[in-house]
């Protein structure tokens, strides 16, 4: 393969690393002259997990980048899709990833660093993803495909009241893919997607997983089943996937099953009355599929992402 042209090796090299990042270090590895030809193109999908190995990455992009420049080539080693989640725990079980402000500083400087040219972002953790998008401000310009973890704190609100879910403070001009798990949150969907729907104009397709209550999503849902779509909360999109929590296990009152098996019904009833322009799937909550690993490897695979392109299920 040394035979081949530079652009062509490239071309190859970027075809295969898709993978989160072991194809494009494994070339890296093979000689000095694939080590060169894959330095722009190994860094396509990235899986960074755990706070150590984001840290690792940042000084391995950075130094590439800057041998591209002294070499003076005019391909930069960029990152168009990526896996991010700080949390992780070592061998031993310990959690190397501090819930605070130097995880949160660490995050802000991986999306100024790749944010301009990522096409699609999964992130979870337990530091608030609006909390980084404040912080960072960068600009997402290509981003079509956006899954985060909502985690509020447990913190008292003060006397004053809740605070208002604040509107991201940059715009999403192509994102068509929203998919926002529910982990712990304080605001129902209506006021999450209601300041989305400001940044990202576009979407066409929503999925909510990890809802816990039909209260969640029911007015969001109403709003959305209004037959002028202008009037809608989110008037560009055309598909809702929704998906409760896991079903609770059977206990001898069999209070929370039952009364998950009402929020399932409450949900279904809720989608059929959608019109019929907007496709309304609703997922078992028993079976979650896919990892958030496997959607987003699908997905840098041209397959099928986290939300599911499906016909209307009622």
């Amino acid at each position: 393969m040394e035979r081949l042209h530079v652009e062509t090796l490239r071309h190859i090299f970027a075809l295969s690393c898709c993978d989160g990042g072991l194809t494009g270090r494994a070339l890296s590895l093979v000689s000095k002259a694939f080590q060169a030809a894959a330095r722009p193109v190994r860094y396509h999908s990235i899986a960074l997990v755990g706070l150590e190995r984001i840290e690792c990455f940042l000084r391995c992009y950075q130094g590439d980048r800057a041998v591209c420049e002294r070499q003076g080539l005019r391909c930069s080693p960029t990152v168009r899709h990526l896996f991010l989640r700080p949390d992780a725990t070592d061998a031993n079980g310990v959690d190397d990833a501090a819930h605070g402000a130097t995880a949160q500083e660490t995050l802000c400087d991986v999306l100024r660093l790749v944010g301009p040219t990522l096409v699609t972002l999964l992130y979870t953790g337990e530091v608030r993803w609006e909390d980084i998008l404040a912080e960072s401000r960068c600009e997402f310009p290509k981003l079509e495909e956006l899954t985060f973890s909502r985690r509020d704190s447990f913190e008292l609100y003060p006397p004053s009241g809740r605070p208002p879910y604040l509107r991201p403070p940059c715009d999403f001009p192509v994102l068509r893919e929203l998919h926002v798990v529910f982990v712990r949150s304080r605001y129902p969907v209506e006021d999450v997607l209601g300041r989305w729907a400001e940044a990202a104009p576009s979407v066409s397709h929503v999925r909510l997983s990890g809802l816990r209550s039909a209260d969640m999503p029911t007015r969001w849902v109403i709003k959305m089943s209004w037959q002028s779509r202008e009037k809608r909360p989110y008037p560009s999109v055309r598909q809702v996937v929704i998906q409760p929590h896991e079903r609770p296990p059977q206990t001898r009152c069999g209070h929370a099953r039952g009364d998950y098996d009402a929020m399932v019904l409450m949900l279904r009833k809720r989608l059929s009355k959608i019109p019929k322009d907007i496709s309304g799937v609703l997922l078992s909550g028993d079976i979650w599929g896919r990892t958030f690993w496997e959607d987003w490897i699908q997905g840098v695979h041209g397959g099928p992402s986290g939300v599911p392109k499906a016909d209307v299920q009622r």
